[in-house]
């Protein structure tokens, strides 16, 4: 029996149901929402990502959410979540609707699913594709990746694609930034696949309040880094990112900019 594809496009909502929630870190959760049936798929291109759906103190909310499950995975989906709580950032003091709502729910409650949304589409063996105005197709041997906090999971969808290949070759450089050691959501996860292909997956971690005894790099994402632990600029070298705005704006795509890569082969999400 073929499995079935769940997402319908933008305009239909899927009900799903929470399964399960696994406290990541002290403001971060792992979601596993349940599917009708044990035999569907999400049917999300990779790179892509959903919106979930809710009706929050009257107002219809919605927020964008890249799965770290591939579509091998069937019967549920995994979407990790920080939580954004009231009372915490004095700009933000009713905190996150969303992902308070999230953090809100029981097992067995549901929430609406639509998608797929976002331009970036990997299509396996180095192949990107971007849509909307700046459309372009990218062929990548070396894949840069550089995130901050819960950024990591279109960076970590992408990467699991390429490492269950048995033909996909692209060589990834990964650098994930964080406040602390202790925000570095799925690190065991992302150090046995750093493990597991070392020719071809490095890791590195930035944070901006190290511990002790700390191995890897402190303070804020610079040319410097990125010389360092990315792959340099060439026609074949595609850049990824995700993360807040301002580091995106103030510290990423300049220091790309100055290792000398094109601004054709570096993607948002």
């Amino acid at each position: 029996m073929s499995a079935n594809k769940l997402l319908q496009g933008q305009s239909t909502r899927l009900l799903l149901r929470l399964m399960a929630r696994e406290v990541l870190t002290h403001d971060t959760n792992l979601y596993t929402f349940g599917f009708p049936s044990h035999n569907d798929i999400l049917g999300l291109p990779v790179g892509a990502c959903i919106c979930l759906h809710a009706r929050i103190k009257g107002e219809d909310v919605r927020r964008p959410y890249t799965p770290i499950t591939l579509d091998d995975f069937i019967g549920n989906v995994k979407i990790v979540v920080k939580t954004y709580r009231k009372d915490v950032n004095p700009k933000f003091p009713a905190g996150g609707k969303m992902s308070q709502y999230l953090e809100s729910l029981s097992v067995g409650d549901g929430i609406d699913v639509s998608g797929p949304y976002g331009s970036i589409r990997y299509l396996g063996d180095g192949d990107f594709e971007v849509k909307g105005a700046n459309a372009r197709k990218l062929k990548a041997e070396n894949i840069n990746m550089i995130c901050g906090g819960s950024g990591l999971t279109p960076m970590y969808q992408i990467l699991k694609y390429i490492l269950n290949s048995s033909t996909d070759k692209s060589k990834i450089a990964l650098i994930f930034a964080n406040q602390t050691e202790q925000d570095i959501i799925l690190r065991d996860e992302l150090e046995q696949l750093r493990d597991a292909n070392q020719s071809q997956f490095r890791l590195w971690y930035t944070v901006e309040t190290p511990p002790e005894h700390w191995s890897y790099s402190v303070g804020y994402i610079d040319q410097k880094m990125i010389d360092e632990h990315c792959y340099p600029a060439g026609e074949n070298t595609v850049n990824l990112l995700c993360g807040p705005a301002t580091m995106i704006k103030n510290a990423c795509i300049p220091g790309l900019t100055a290792s000398g890569h094109a601004e054709k082969n570096i993607l948002i999400f």
